[in-house]
């Protein structure tokens, strides 16, 4: 199971004997293991996705967000620090919840970037700009989501997205499975930073409110969202714009998934209501 770098880092964390090790989630298609419920060690299965997830947990930290530590890495491996807590979506989706999620989301994006696009690092961070409109990014994603229903992709590119507009640290993927919790309900850690990215303000906004209703008053998780991110209705409406490019990544042909059978569910009745 582990290899001599494996060894040799968990040694540099402080691990000198394996006693116990249990595979955790590990994000999108990462192997994680929980070593003697002390260290998680991780192997990153995407070219450049550890030293992009190193330098932005490293950056997080440092702007005081939770985040574990990284204890040691090399190439597409690291040891980090176990972090204790209940996952976020493990608990009542309340307003409580919400609030402290949306003010996570508000630490997030309170980080500037130079430019929108893709990110690497190397000795500093790079960023692959996006075009300034996003409807041919849009139209060439939807083209590729051949299990939406039909009339999604019409709906979907009648939509002009924006994206360079004062560029911000985008998580990629801040959801309640990626938050741990305190027993106070503080944050103790997010998680997952592998998707990171510089974009618009409320593309993390988006991905949290994914699920919640449109055609309804919204619920106290939403409220809570709303008033933690000092988000308004025009924010909501463009987060939910912008989460049009996940959906149609998560509408391309891939695995079945339960997350996946939800968005085919949310894409089904955004064409029956007219709405995203």
């Amino acid at each position: 199971m582990f290899q001599p770098v494996d060894v040799e880092l968990l040694r540099v964390a402080g691990i000198t004997r394996v006693e116990t090790v249990e595979p955790v989630s590990g994000g999108f298609v990462n192997e994680v293991f929980r070593v003697n419920n002390r260290v998680v060690l991780r192997r990153w299965t995407r070219p450049g996705a550890a030293q992009l997830e190193l330098a932005a947990i490293e950056e997080a930290g440092k702007d005081g967000i939770p985040v574990p530590e990284v204890l040691a890495a090399a190439g597409e491996r690291a040891v980090l620090s176990w972090v204790d807590g209940v996952r976020a979506d493990l608990v009542p989706q309340d307003r409580a919840l919400g609030r402290t999620l949306g003010e996570l989301i508000r630490k997030v994006t309170e980080r500037r970037r130079e430019a929108a696009g893709e990110l690497t690092w190397n000795r500093g961070w790079h960023v692959t700009p996006w075009p300034a409109a996003g409807t041919e990014m849009l139209a060439e994603l939807v083209a590729g989501a051949t299990d939406a229903p039909p009339g999604w992709a019409e709906l979907a590119r009648a939509h002009e997205v924006g994206l360079v507009t004062a560029p911000v640290r985008v998580h990629g993927d801040l959801n309640p499975k990626n938050v741990l919790l305190r027993p106070d309900g503080a944050v103790a850690a997010l998680l997952d930073w592998e998707f990171t990215f510089a974009g618009p303000r409320e593309t993390d906004l988006g991905n949290l409110l994914r699920f919640e209703p449109r055609d309804e008053p919204p619920t106290p998780f939403a409220l809570g969202v709303r008033e933690g991110a000092g988000a308004d209705d025009e924010a909501v409406q463009r987060g939910r714009e912008l989460d049009l490019f996940s959906l149609a990544q998560f509408l391309a042909p891939r695995k079945d998934t339960s997350v996946r059978r939800r968005v085919r569910a949310l894409a089904e009745h955004q064409v029956a209501t007219g709405r995203i």
